[in-house]
């Protein structure tokens, strides 16, 4: 399963000259010491953002001693991004790669691929912690799996081992990526998160306070970061804690503030986005009030993914694609062209080609040959699973000729005629086309059977270019440690996760969810651990993002501005409408002209993130005799679909 490389010294000779220049050693001091502790602590640890980072952070912490740990989230409930993933991991010589026989793994050779991707495709990359992750990867994913992980079904290969290619990701030169599946889906998406919840549960020390959102920063009198100014986002009221050895900021990236990626890169008007809302960069602003400065890769942001538009929020979507490409299918822009080897192996230079066609939108076309022939494949779940169900199937544009197609998707008829011909005499010659796709079978699994664009029937679904993170941040030593402009680390305060960054503007497969969970673990061991400088001088950074950009604009969606005024006659009403994983069918009763009761009788919304809300909005909506009110907090889409099902119920009643 190996692949040849000649890239060792390249990785190696980068490594040491980023060394030089990232500014990547601690700093502490000639004078370091221990963090005196204030007359009364909250916590020897405080962490704010409980997704994987946060989660793993509080953990590590009381592994290294930590009695009281305080784990903030400004969320209903725990995660962070694991509520939006299926929470690939990837490491390596793992335990799961000598349980499957793969023992030619190590974490040089998983450094050599992630150094290669980072500094052909990603920007400037911070070497050193890359080292140190590739290097601790293994302890991580071992973790894991010692603390629940080795009990889940897991997406295997047809030969039933655990360890996988992901094939939506560039590939690694080995197989290293692993994909464990909850054992409660309707809980929760991701195994990871499942595990880590138990894990908290198991751990008396971790006080976990939901709906509390971190606001300030606080310097002691030494300057050590040591107070954390706190909004109880449910009473409004606001609070002031004290942690006697550090404040871990996990607070995410900022994918869900448009207006703050707007500001360091223009453009993306156009461009889809899954960060959750609360990934809003406040995490940022935090750390630059007590002079944490930036990476060199904040307009460095690249769209990681390509997805399908949320209709209940324009302007948000989900990964999905149909894959149908690696059966024969083709992709177009707008104006019925082909713009890219739709199998190249290389999944960045895709979806940087679709970043430059007009609107940022392609239409996947295939066939019911190609489709048949993709669902014998490893790559047919996403087309079976969702495509194929009755949420997806209203995704799927569907045309008996290729000319009613083109209208239908508003694409010149004649060009895109020409476009499938061409690509046609491909798949007949067998000969490269112009850009460089092979009609060939091999080794790539990007290519698993070749067809022609041809049928009975022909179908295409727009797809997006979808921003999932950002790759910007805080700029952190190899201790976790946010650095100031003359590359002191500021004492008292680490981070983890997205707030930070290390990867230099993109991620391989698995690294992710497990990159913030190995910061977490290191920033939560060396909390608990390393000592301070005695004295620290705390002032604003230079490089400070301007206060509005971090100012959420709100406005009332297309759903909340309903027409309440409207006269209703009386009975029982169904509406289903997609929802997260599937159908969310509800059923609203009107009498005397008035909203009645409201039941959500079937849905596919992650409980976790989604159940607050179909469990408190139709008492509300009934009382209201409404739907303009508010979302639960933590639970907006879900939100939106319940109201988006009343509207229909009550179009249909006003009828």
């Amino acid at each position: 399963m190996k692949m040849n490389r000649k890239r060792s010294a390249l990785c190696l000779s980068a490594f040491l000259l980023c060394s030089l220049i990232t500014g990547c050693a601690v700093n502490q001091g000639n004078n370091a010491v221990p963090p005196p502790s204030p007359q009364t602590t909250d916590a020897d640890v405080i962490v704010v953002g409980a997704g994987p980072a946060g989660m793993s952070a509080a953990l590590s912490a009381v592994e290294n001693g930590a009695e009281k740990v305080i784990l903030l989230e400004r969320r209903n409930t725990t995660g962070g991004t694991m509520t939006n993933t299926s929470g690939s991991m990837s490491g390596a010589d793992t335990i799961i790669q000598q349980l499957d026989g793969y023992t030619e793994d190590s974490p040089e050779l998983y450094y050599e691929d992630i150094a290669h991707f980072a500094l052909n495709n990603s920007g400037r990359p911070n070497l050193d912690i890359i080292w140190l992750y590739a290097n601790e990867s293994k302890n991580v994913v071992n973790w894991l799996w010692e603390n629940g992980l080795n009990d889940n079904e897991y997406t295997t290969m047809p030969d039933g081992k655990k360890t996988v290619f992901a094939p939506e990701h560039d590939l690694y030169n080995y197989p290293r990526t692993y994909k464990p599946l909850p054992d409660n889906p309707e809980k929760y998406r991701a195994a990871i998160h499942e595990v880590m919840d138990e894990m908290l549960a198991r751990t008396p020390e971790i006080e976990i306070r939901l709906n509390n959102q971190g606001m300030k920063l606080i310097p002691n009198e030494n300057g050590h970061i040591l107070g954390l100014e706190v909004q109880d986002l449910t009473s409004g009221e606001t609070t002031t804690l004290q942690a006697a050895r550090g404040i871990i900021m996990a607070t995410g990236d900022f994918a869900g503030n448009p207006k703050l990626i707007s500001y360091y890169k223009e453009g993306l008007d156009s461009v889809l986005t899954a960060g959750l809302k609360e990934c809003d960069g406040n995490g940022l602003r935090m750390l630059q009030e007590v002079g944490a400065t930036l990476t060199y890769n904040m307009d460095r942001m690249a769209t990681l993914a390509v997805g399908l538009e949320n209709p209940l929020a324009p302007g948000t979507g989900r990964i999905m694609d149909t894959k149908a490409m690696y059966a024969g299918g083709i992709n177009v822009n707008q104006n019925g062209e082909r713009f890219v080897d739709e199998t190249h192996r290389q999944q960045v230079v895709r979806e940087r080609a679709l970043d430059t066609q007009p609107g940022n939108v392609m239409y996947e076309i295939f066939t019911d040959k190609i489709r048949d022939d993709l669902l014998t494949t490893i790559h047919a779940p996403m087309m079976q699973v969702f495509f194929m169900s009755d949420a997806g199937k209203s995704y799927v544009i569907e045309a008996d000729s290729i000319e009613e197609l083109a209208g239908k998707i508003n694409v010149p008829a004649d060009t895109l005629k020409k476009t499938i011909e061409d690509y046609n005499a491909h798949v007949d010659s067998k000969e490269p086309d112009e850009f460089g796709r092979e009609f060939v079978l091999n080794d790539n699994l990007y290519n698993a059977a070749i067809n022609k664009v041809e049928g009975d029937k022909y179908y295409c679904v727009p797809i997006k270019s979808l921003l999932i993170a950002t790759s910007g941040g805080i700029k952190p030593n190899v201790m976790m440690q946010p650095m100031d402009k003359f590359g002191t680390a500021i004492p008292g305060v680490f981070v983890a996760g997205a707030v930070s960054s290390f990867w230099g503007g993109g991620a391989m497969s698995g690294t992710a969810i497990l990159g913030a969970s190995f910061m977490g673990r290191e920033a939560g061991k060396n909390a608990m651990t390393i000592d301070y400088i005695e004295s620290y001088k705390v002032q604003p950074a230079d490089d400070s993002i301007p206060a509005e950009y971090f100012t959420a604009d709100s406005s009332p969606t297309a759903v909340q501005r309903y027409d309440m005024e409207k006269t209703f006659k009386d009975g029982t009403y169904e509406a289903t409408v997609d929802g997260q994983d599937g159908p969310m069918t509800v059923e609203v009763i009107i009498q005397e002209g008035k909203i009645n009761a409201v039941t959500v009788k079937d849905h596919k919304e992650t409980v976790t993130v989604g159940g607050p809300a179909l469990e408190t909005l139709p008492a509300a909506i009934v009382e209201a005799n409404s739907i303009n009110i508010d979302a639960i907090s933590g639970a907006t889409l879900s939100s939106e679909r319940l109201f988006q099902a009343v509207a229909a119920c009550l179009d249909e009643a006003s009828q």
